[in-house]
Order: C-alpha cells, then sequence, then structure tokens
C-alpha cells in the first residue's frame, strides 16, 4: 500500500482547516491560547504557523519545550485518602495540537485500509452495530446447531495508558509507513512530559515511557493499529490451520474489535484456546497491553462439563452464561424479550423524572422527546428488533410525559390519540416518531448496507 501522501508538505489550506475546526469552550493549556484564539487571529499568525510546521517537516523544531501537560488532581469524593481517590486532567501546550491534528487526518483517511475489517473502532465507513449484529448471528446459530463455541471477552489494563512505544516503530514500519512520518510521531511522542500541579505549586517534569495521551487527536488511530496487531496474529494461525472458524467456515477469523473492546469467539475445545492463550500472551508481551484475566469473562455454548472446568483454569476468567452485555447491549442465545431491555426503560424512565416537566411547555417536551429520549433508544433500535412489550411501554414513557409531564397518563388526559402526534408535521402531527416504524427503518438502513458492501461484518459470520 501506498503511504507517501502521508508526508506530502503541509498545506496552508490542511493547517487551516484543523485549526478553524477545532472545539471551542475548552480550557486553555499552559500557554493560554484557547481555540477561540487561534481562529480570530489565524491571518496574523499565519506565517508563524507555517514556520512552525516548515521546521517540524525538515525535522528542525524542538517540541520538548511546548510538549508539556500540567496536571491537576480532582477529588473523585469528599474525603480523598488515597492516590486513586483523585481524577488526573490535563491541560496541554496549544501549538502541538495542530501538528498532532494535521497527522491524525492524513491517517484517518487511510486507515480503513490498513486495520483489519473485524475492526471498527474510529475507521471511517464502520459501525459499532455490525460487531453486535455479528456476535449475535453467530452465537445464536451456534446454539441452535449445538456447536461447542468459546466466547471470550476480554478487558485490557488501563488500554490507553499502558501501550508500549517500543513496538509502535516496527508496527509502522511492516504496515508500510514512510520514515519520515514515524520520526513525526515519535517527535510527538518522545517529547512529551507531564507537571503535577499541587496546591498551586508545579512539581518537577517527568517523562512518560507508554501510553497514548487521551484526547490527543492521533492517539485513537495509534492505538488500533496496535490492537490490530492482535488481529495478524489470529489470521497468522487460520491461515496455516491452526486455528479453525467455530462455525466451520472459512470466512474472516472472528475476532470483532471496536477499539480496545475485544470479543473473541473459537471452537470450544482445549486445543483452540490453548492456541487463543498463547496467541495473547504473545501479543501482551509485544505490545505492553496486559490481560486483566479476573475481569474478562468467559461464556461457553454446548461445551461439556469437563472441557468447561480445564477451559477455565487456562484462562483464569471466571464463567459467565448468557444473556450478557456486549457494547452496552443484551446478547442473547434467542431473539431479544422484553425483559433485556427493561434496563433501556428504566434509564428513559430516569432520564424524564429528572427533568422539571411542569415548568417546561409542551414545545419543550416535544423538543426532549424528539432528541434526546430519541438518542437514548436509536443505538439499540439499529440492532434488533424491539418486542411489542417494550414498544408500547416507551411510547406509553413518552406519552405521559408530553401530556401531563408524568411517567404515566390517562386516555381522558390526551388531548388527540397517539397515532395522531406520530404523523409527520405535513399531515398535521407533531414529527414524534412511530417506535415500531422507527425500529423497522433502522433495521433495513443496515439490510441496505449489507446488500450494498461486501466487506461488512455480517457477511462475514
Amino acid at each position: 500500500m501506498d503511504l507517501s501522501c502521508l508526508v506530502d508538505e503541509f498545506s496552508w489550506g490542511e493547517i487551516a482547516t484543523v485549526v478553524m475546526h477545532s472545539p471551542n469552550n475548552r480550557s486553555p493549556g499552559p500557554d493560554g491560547f484557547t481555540n477561540e484564539f487561534y481562529k480570530a487571529f489565524l491571518g496574523v499568525i499565519k506565517n508563524d504557523l507555517q514556520f512552525f510546521f516548515q521546521q517540524l517537516y525538515h525535522h528542525l523544531v524542538d517540541l520538548s519545550g511546548v510538549n508539556q501537560a500540567y496536571i491537576s488532581l480532582i477529588p473523585k469524593k469528599d474525603t480523598p485518602l488515597e492516590l486513586r481517590d483523585y481524577r488526573p486532567i490535563s491541560v496541554v501546550h496549544s501549538l502541538p495540537k495542530p501538528a498532532s491534528k494535521v497527522l491524525a487526518r492524513r491517517l484517518q483517511i487511510q486507515l480503513p485500509a490498513l486495520v483489519h475489517p473485524l475492526q471498527s473502532g474510529f475507521a471511517k465507513g464502520r459501525s459499532i452495530i455490525e460487531n453486535f449484529v455479528m456476535a449475535a448471528d453467530m452465537v445464536q446459530t451456534a446454539h441452535k446447531r449445538k456447536i461447542p463455541m468459546i466466547v471470550l471477552k476480554l478487558d485490557f489494563q488501563k488500554a490507553f495508558d499502558t501501550v508500549s512505544w517500543a513496538c509502535l516503530p516496527s508496527i509502522l514500519e511492516a504496515r508500510g509507513f514512510p520514515q519520515k512520518w514515524i520520526s513525526w510521531v515519535d517527535a510527538i511522542l518522545s517529547t512529551a512530559s507531564s507537571r503535577v500541579m499541587i496546591n498551586g505549586e508545579l512539581g518537577e517534569p517527568f517523562q512518560a515511557k507508554r501510553g497514548f495521551r487521551q484526547g490527543d487527536s492521533m492517539s485513537p488511530y495509534l492505538f488500533i493499529l496496535v490492537a490490530d496487531v492482535l488481529q495478524r496474529l489470529c489470521c497468522q494461525q487460520f491461515e496455516v490451520g491452526n486455528l479453525i472458524h467455530p462455525l466451520g467456515s472459512d470466512r474472516l477469523f472472528p475476532v470483532l474489535q471496536y477499539a480496545d473492546d475485544t470479543l473473541m469467539l473459537f471452537q470450544g475445545s482445549i486445543q483452540q484456546a490453548t492456541i487463543i492463550k498463547h496467541i495473547l500472551s504473545s501479543f501482551s508481551a509485544f505490545s505492553g497491553l496486559h490481560i486483566n484475566y479476573h475481569k474478562s469473562t468467559l461464556i461457553l455454548i454446548c461445551v461439556d462439563g469437563s472441557t468447561t472446568s480445564q477451559i477455565g483454569e487456562l484462562f483464569g476468567c471466571p464463567i459467565s452464561s448468557f444473556p450478557c452485555t456486549y457494547l452496552g447491549l443484551p446478547l442473547s442465545l434467542h431473539k431479544i424479550k422484553h425483559g433485556l431491555l427493561l434496563p433501556v426503560i428504566h434509564r428513559v424512565d430516569k432520564r424524564l423524572s429528572g427533568w422539571l416537566a411542569t415548568f417546561l411547555s409542551s414545545g419543550g417536551r416535544l423538543t426532549l422527546i424528539n432528541s434526546v429520549l430519541a438518542s437514548i433508544r436509536s443505538y439499540y433500535m439499529a440492532c434488533f428488533p424491539w418486542p411489542k412489550e417494550s414498544i408500547a411501554k416507551h411510547e406509553s414513557l413518552m406519552r405521559g410525559f408530553f401530556w401531563q409531564g408524568k411517567s404515566s397518563t390517562k386516555g381522558g388526559q390526551c388531548l388527540v390519540a397517539w397515532q395522531s402526534v406520530t404523523l409527520p408535521r405535513t399531515s398535521d402531527g407533531l414529527g414524534v416518531r412511530d417506535l415500531a416504524a422507527h425500529n423497522q427503518a433502522l433495521l433495513s438502513k443496515f439490510v441496505a448496507r449489507v446488500l450494498q458492501f461486501s466487506d461488512v461484518l455480517a457477511t462475514n459470520g
């Protein structure tokens, strides 16, 4: 793959674009400059920014003076006694941010072709929904056909904070990154330092040796390049015949990744489990990403008792059962029933009860229903059909909130039928979505995507 475009000369157009697209209302760094300042005075500082990027391009700039973070410790509780009772919040100098954003924008374009198709995190054109749909399809198929399968849900210890920098150059070189681009990344990482503020006083600077700064534009993309190594290791073993697809398919070996959220599905045998454990150990040693097996989860489908005990002892994981939660969604061996959606219903009810509905006009309540509540349910509705009981309960909550500002209402308190409220405004309705139709539309959208794109995850099951 030709990645020479990553090291093109920095143009003023892309520099100005990242500055103008920077979010407002963010805390200033140690230098006191905000994103609003850069936007307002972009014409004034144009020559200075261009000079900085020219120096960076030719490796003539030392970032150590400005690539520093000030860390404030914010108490998590009223009486903090230990270090873990504090949450570290960092502010960084403003100048390295545009450089990181320009590099990140260039990398983002190339990323879908660089990472495995089963990695859906941060890769443009991919969706978290695909991971869930593929996982649900595979576990339900294994259950129906009585195929022994192991589902391993991994928990990485502080994933972004523990990545080894030593592995990054070899990963980038193996993927064909130009040496100049690798040196830019190294300059940004290796010059980073931090100072802790205690009672308003700055401590001595110290340099990080591993991990990516959360909030930095490049961090998520670099992380998934590292996480992609796990996919490659499994692919190697799959191609030589050591690993076997759990459903006997010749399609992609199912390691479902969304950033650091990893779900592995493999045949329910000691032999396959041993190979997977060896791969995970090799990956951890290489990347610095350590797996917390005590917080990871094993779920076994159609696996006999003695094999279950041996596999549990091999991984040292707690053995769980279905239904479980994957990517915040209920993963089950059967169709989703109303009971599994009660947490979503309770979440909506809690959100409604938190609003002072009696002080809101009907228009205000309508806005909240169409915006906030829609965002809560849409993720779930895009993944599986909702039971009629769940839809009825959800609509009951919306109806009560809209007409009475309460969680329920009687028919006589509603001025018009709810079916009229869900009509489009052009048809004299209020434009509230009909949940059954909305659910069907979101599912149809995913089906259309499967038919349009051959690399959608659901086609790999």
